[in-house]
């Protein structure tokens, strides 16, 4: 059985070797980064596929769904987006807009085995993907990083649900399999910036301890009176220290 979470990171990490190579992967390339897993062929299609997806070239007649998109997108606080990016964002513009019964015998084809639809659903779900992306970024995280998680997170539902033929409300699904790996992903990278602050946290302290007991003709406290004043871990303090030192030699 594929361990997801590694299927999910190659993914990640081939995409982002796509959208960054100077030139464009072949098949086989893409493919042996998962070598080491044990793709069926329609696996090995589909992953295909998603790599290689285009951005859905049919134009949406609907200016208003038109007009509507460029409003959302004026409210996000201008931001650096990469070129491949911007040209997603064009292409959400001009995607098809699919009635409900569209949509739903798409789904009903997907629970049967249709791969063919993975492509159409996607493409359909690009749009829904970026105002998702938009309420859970806030201005706060990279709306190109969190578009690019719940179209992960999709490909996977879409994949874990094809030919299932399962009793679901494939739409609930896809909406909670979306939201799922956005948070997910914001969920790392606020750990991340928690990390990095109380380290900063520390240092300060560190530095204020430092300070305050030296000796009057300027001698450095030992790491145990730091410690004992500033209540960390003689071992955690140490690699600290080690940081400060190394910086200050800068």
């Amino acid at each position: 059985m594929i361990n997801q979470d590694v299927f999910m990171d190659t993914l990640r990490t081939v995409k982002e070797i796509i959208r960054t190579s100077a030139k464009p992967l072949t098949k086989e390339e893409m493919l042996g980064y998962f070598s080491e897993m044990e793709l069926s062929d329609e696996q090995k299609n589909m992953v295909i596929n998603y790599l290689c997806m285009p951005e859905e070239e049919i134009i949406i007649s609907s200016e208003e769904t038109k007009e509507q998109i460029q409003n959302e997108q004026d409210k996000e606080p201008q931001a650096e987006y990469s070129k491949v990016f911007k040209m997603y964002m064009e292409e959400v513009e001009s995607l098809k807009k699919y009635k409900p019964e569209e949509l739903s015998m798409m789904y009903i084809k997907l629970l049967q085995g249709e791969k063919t639809v993975i492509e159409k659903i996607s493409a359909a779900w690009m749009k829904t993907i970026v105002e998702m992306a938009q309420k859970e970024c806030a201005g706060k995280y990279s709306l190109e990083d969190v578009v690019q998680e719940g179209n992960i997170g999709l490909f996977i539902k879409l994949t874990e649900l094809n030919g299932s033929k399962e009793a679901v409300d494939v739409e609930e699904t896809l909406r909670e399999a979306v939201l799922e790996a956005m948070k997910n992903y914001i969920s790392q990278i606020a750990g991340e910036d928690d990390n990095e602050k109380a380290v900063v946290g520390k240092v300060n302290l560190i530095n204020e301890a430092i300070k305050f007991l030296q000796t009057p003709d300027g001698g450095k406290p030992s790491v145990k009176s730091i410690a004992d004043y500033t209540g960390l871990d003689e071992e955690e303090l140490s690699e600290i220290l080690d940081i400060i030192e190394k910086a200050d030699k800068k």
